[in-house]
C-alpha cells in the first residue's frame, strides 16, 4: 500500500468511527450478535442494510486493488467476524436464521420428523437450505463447516440427514423386490413364507 493509499484508508476509518452507520451496526449487533441483515433492512430508522452493502463493496474493491484488508472494516469485524464473508452473502443470511432457531431450541433438521425418504413438497426455504448444506457438506469451506458445527450440524450429522432423505421408502423396496421376483420366476404366486433376496414377499 502506498503512502497515499494508507492516508486515504486512515481517513476512511476515521469517518467510519463517527458515522451513523457504525452506530446503527453496533446497536443491531449488540441485540442480535451478527450483521447478516437483508439489503433493505432498516434499524431504528436507519438504512442499515443498504449501508452494510456499501461497506462490503468498499472492502472488496480495496482488497482487489491492494491485496490487503480494508482498515475501516476492522470495526465491523469486531462486531461480526463474518459481516463480509468470502462466500455468497445469502449463505450467511440463511445461516443466521438457522442459528437463531437453534438458540431457541426450534431448529429441526430435514428428515428428523418423517419416514425415511419423506420430503415435504411445501418445505420452507430454510429447510431446503439446510438439506442442501447437509448434502454438500464436504464441499463447503472449512469455516462454513465450523459454523454449521456450532449449531449441531457436524459432518456425521450431515451424512445421517442426507442418508435419511435419500434412502428408499419401505414401499419402494417391496415393489423393487416384487419386480425382481416376477422377472426371475415369471409370476407373483407367492406364499406367506416366500422370501426373495432376504425380503418377505408374502406377508
Amino acid at each position: 500500500m502506498t503512502a497515499e493509499e494508507a492516508k486515504a484508508a486512515s481517513q476512511a476509518a476515521a469517518r467510519l468511527v463517527g458515522s451513523a452507520g457504525l452506530a446503527s451496526a453496533r446497536s443491531f449487533a449488540a441485540a442480535h450478535q451478527h450483521l447478516a441483515v437483508p439489503s433493505g433492512y432498516v434499524h431504528d430508522d436507519y438504512p442499515l442494510g443498504r449501508w452494510l452493502v456499501a461497506q462490503r463493496s468498499k472492502e472488496r474493491r480495496h482488497l482487489r486493488a491492494t491485496g490487503t484488508a480494508w482498515p475501516p472494516g476492522r470495526r465491523l469485524t469486531e462486531l461480526d467476524p463474518w459481516w463480509n464473508p468470502p462466500w455468497h452473502f445469502p449463505w450467511q443470511r440463511h445461516y443466521q436464521q438457522a442459528r437463531t432457531l437453534w438458540q431457541e431450541g426450534r431448529l429441526h433438521l430435514p428428515g428428523q420428523h418423517g419416514p425415511p425418504g419423506d420430503r415435504d413438497e411445501d418445505e420452507d426455504p430454510l429447510t431446503v437450505w439446510l438439506r442442501r448444506q447437509c448434502a454438500r457438506h464436504d464441499a463447503l469451506q472449512l469455516e462454513q463447516q465450523n459454523l454449521l458445527a456450532d449449531i449441531g450440524i457436524t459432518s456425521a450429522t450431515a451424512r445421517t440427514v442426507t442418508a435419511s432423505l435419500t434412502r428408499p421408502a419401505l414401499g419402494e423396496i417391496e415393489l423393487a423386490q416384487a419386480r425382481s421376483y416376477a422377472a426371475e420366476h415369471g409370476n407373483l404366486a407367492v406364499t406367506d413364507r416366500t422370501r426373495h433376496n432376504g425380503h418377505p414377499l408374502g406377508s
